[in-house]
C-alpha cells in the first residue's frame, strides 16, 4: 500500500509543475520567479488546509457525501490543493471549481487526472449560474466553500447553493462552512466583517433557511502562514 503523504506530495508537485508550465500563456500567478512563487502558494494552501481540516472540519463525518466549491478558482489555489488534500479525508468528496475565464477554466480541467476517481468538475461561469450541487448527485450533508480573491458577502454565496429545478441539492440539516483564504500579504480588517453573517442570524432563499452558527478568524500563524476567515451555517428546507 502506498504512503498517502507520499502520494499527496507527488500530486502537489505535478500540479505545481503544471502551473509553472502554463503560466506564461495563461498568467496564473506572478511571472517573476514563478517556480518559487508557486511553491510558496502551494505550501500556504496546504498548511491552511490542514488547519481548516483539524480546527473546523474535525468533527465532519468522513463517509458523508461532501461537496467542495472553490469560487473564482483562477489557477486552482487553494482549490486544487484542497481538492487533493480533503480527498484523502473525505472519500465521498465532490469538488467543483468555479472560474469564469475560459483559459483558466481549461487549465483547471487538465488537473482532473491528478487524482483519478475523485470527482472534479469545472464550471466556466460565475457562482450561482448553474454552479451549485449537480442534479443526480447524492445530496451533500457537508459543504465547504472557499474564496480567495473574490469578494462576495455570505448571502450571495449561500444563494448560489439553490438547487436546480426538480433536484434536492442539500441534505436536511446540511452544514456549510465558508472559508475565506487570506495569504500573508493580504490583511483581514473588521470592516470586511459585514460580509459575514452574525452568529444566530438567518438568511432565507427560495428553498432554504440558513442559520449562522459560527464566525471566527484562524491565523495567521508563525512563518508567514495564511489566515482563514470562517463563517459556518446550518441549512433547513423551507416547508411548503
Amino acid at each position: 500500500m502506498s504512503d498517502p503523504r507520499t502520494d499527496l506530495d507527488r500530486r502537489l508537485g505535478a500540479y505545481a509543475a503544471e502551473v509553472v508550465r502554463w503560466n506564461r500563456q495563461i498568467n496564473l500567478v506572478s511571472r517573476q520567479d514563478s517556480a518559487r512563487r508557486v511553491d510558496e502558494l502551494v505550501s500556504q494552501c496546504r498548511i491552511a488546509g490542514a488547519v481548516l481540516g483539524d480546527e473546523i472540519l474535525g468533527d465532519w463525518d468522513t463517509v458523508e457525501p461532501t461537496a467542495y466549491f472553490d469560487l473564482g478558482s483562477g489557477g486552482g489555489l487553494p482549490g486544487i490543493v484542497w481538492h487533493l488534500l480533503f480527498g484523502e479525508r473525505f472519500p465521498a468528496l465532490c469538488t467543483t471549481l468555479v472560474e469564469p475565464r475560459e483559459k483558466r477554466a481549461w487549465f483547471l480541467e487538465r488537473q482532473a487526472d491528478l487524482a483519478p476517481g475523485r470527482p472534479l468538475a469545472v464550471h466556466c461561469g460565475r457562482w450561482g449560474e448553474g454552479s451549485g450541487p449537480a442534479v443526480g448527485t447524492p445530496a451533500p450533508g457537508q459543504i465547504l466553500i472557499s474564496l480567495k480573491a473574490l469578494h462576495l458577502p455570505d448571502p450571495v454565496v449561500l444563494q448560489g447553493l439553490e438547487p436546480a429545478p426538480g433536484s434536492a441539492a442539500l441534505a436536511a440539516g446540511a452544514r456549510i462552512v465558508i472559508a475565506r483564504f487570506y495569504p500573508p500579504e493580504q490583511t483581514w480588517t473588521d470592516v470586511l466583517a459585514g460580509d459575514l453573517g452574525a452568529v444566530g442570524s438567518r438568511h432565507e432563499t427560495d428553498d432554504y433557511i440558513y442559520r449562522a452558527v459560527e464566525r471566527r478568524v484562524v491565523g495567521p500563524g508563525a512563518g508567514g502562514t495564511a489566515s482563514l476567515v470562517i463563517s459556518s451555517y446550518e441549512a433547513a428546507l423551507k416547508r411548503p
